[in-house]
């Protein structure tokens, strides 16, 4: 009995990954082919050359002083360090398995105007430019399919189901998939190590803890923050060690014990893979990384001054954005709307409705943390959403919508963890309903069989 239950989960999860993945495509396919262009595109799409050099990881072209002498802009010059390269290697193999090849457009000058940068052969060619952005929905495809996953170990399918169909439905999710960026890869690689450090919980084995520090370091070969991410978790690795000084129970601390070793073990695991998946780091590998962070938190702060309106004051501000973003901007409920009132006429307010549901989830969420204790899955899962959404908001300098792509990522997970335990609920309030019956339908039985026995022996 027990593995046909198994066997029917395993099924379940196989049509709803099969059903999620292709219905996710129908929505991050079409608009690929029809969104209006991002001059950031270009250079995503310029650096797929990047993937033709890692042949030659030791060549000039990984040298930045190579570059600094020349390039028509600032950020030419320090191109290697302005972005991780794992974006622009995804970019160069989803050109090339789409049959395009890896010599494409000049880098884009942010200081000249688009005509300029078309006339000077910075502008990707159309073909390009869609093959590119089919991967980006590929890769957002994979995202839904983990965040099911994701779900599906928290709370049950119905948890899964939900948090991977918000992010099916939401217009922020379909406009970067939809784009060339690597804001869609951060996504699919904060939900694996979210996954990967679910896993670990289960089973504290060192295969999954390097499986757990090799996603975060891919991460920071995206966008850089999930390197810092792994500094809490190694924090609570300590906390774990440290309480086997007053732990008793070997049980518990066996497990305290091999946790807090392999959480401990993280940033140094998480680095290393970001080092090596990147030539520019190799020959000053810390001072380099340090380079890089500055360079973003320049990017940021100049941009801020560029376009005063996305400034952002302060971590504040940044929540208010983030709110703003995801609970009015960018809804599936107010696309749904839209839809509604295009087809009847009636408008229906969803403003802060979404973002609710994410919040009481979250709260579901810490709830299930402190209930199951802090070596289980919901607590870590919560530590590193709970840390990637701190890092969004204190290093938001700038609003622009894609910075909000992790965030909505933790958000659709929490509203899937609100479902699932909705319907978890539902079938124990349904169980305890049956069972009050069928004990009402045996009392019930039992009388008349009790009345003609007293009546038997009269006292």
């Amino acid at each position: 009995m027990k593995r046909r239950g198994t066997l029917k989960a395993r099924w379940i999860d196989v049509v709803a990954i099969a059903f999620l993945g292709l219905l996710a495509l129908t929505q991050f396919l079409p608009p690929a082919q029809s969104q209006s262009f991002h001059r950031d595109e270009a250079r995503w799409i310029h650096r797929a050359v990047y993937l033709r050099e890692l042949r030659h990881p030791l060549s000039a072209y990984w040298d930045e002083a190579n570059w600094q002498g020349g390039g028509s802009s600032l950020d030419e010059r320090y191109r290697l360090r302005g972005q991780p390269p794992l974006g622009s290697y995804l970019f160069g193999v989803g050109l090339l398995l789409q049959g395009r090849d890896l010599t494409t457009n000049g880098f884009w000058n942010m200081d000249r105007d688009a005509n300029w940068n078309i006339l000077n052969g910075n502008g990707p060619a159309i073909a390009d430019l869609v093959a590119a952005r089919r991967t980006n929905a590929v890769i957002g495809a994979l995202t839904v399919v983990a965040v099911y996953a994701l779900g599906r170990r928290l709370t049950n399918p119905v948890g899964g189901f939900a948090g991977a169909t918000l992010l099916v439905f939401h217009p922020l999710m379909i406009e970067v998939a939809s784009h060339a960026g690597s804001d869609t890869l951060l996504a699919l690689m904060l939900s694996l190590a979210a996954l990967a450090t679910a896993a670990l919980t289960e089973r504290p084995t060192w295969p999954r803890a390097l499986m757990l520090g090799v996603l975060l370091g891919l991460g920071g070969a995206t966008k850089l923050t999930p390197l810092l991410i792994s500094l809490p978790l190694a924090i609570w690795g300590v906390a774990f060690l440290g309480g086997l000084l007053v732990e008793r129970q070997p049980r518990r601390a066996a497990l305290q014990r091999a946790l807090g070793w392999r959480l401990l073990s993280l940033p140094l695991v998480a680095w290393g893979v970001f080092v090596a998946t990147y030539p520019y780091l190799w020959s000053n590998p810390i001072a380099s990384t340090r380079d890089m962070f500055q360079f973003r938190a320049d990017g940021m702060n100049l941009q801020a001054a560029i376009f005063p309106n996305t400034a952002v004051g302060s971590p504040v501000e940044a929540m208010g954005r983030v709110g703003r973003k995801l609970g009015t901007d960018f809804t599936a409920l107010g696309r749904f709307a839209v839809w509604l009132q295009e087809e009847t006429g009636h408008l229906v307010d969803t403003r802060g409705i979404e973002l609710a549901l994410a919040v009481a989830g979250g709260v579901i969420l810490l709830g299930l943390a402190i209930g199951r204790g802090p070596h289980s899955a919901p607590m870590l899962v919560g530590l590193l959403f709970g840390a990637q959404t701190a890092m969004t908001i204190v290093g938001m300098r700038a609003d622009f919508f894609r910075y909000h792509v992790p965030v909505l990522v933790v958000a659709a997970v929490c509203t899937g963890v609100l479902a699932g335990t909705l319907w978890g609920w539902r079938g124990m309030i349904s169980g305890l309903y049956r069972t009050r019956v069928v004990a009402q339908r045996n009392a019930q039985a039992r009388a008349p069989h009790q009345a003609i026995s007293e009546s038997a022996h009269p006292s």
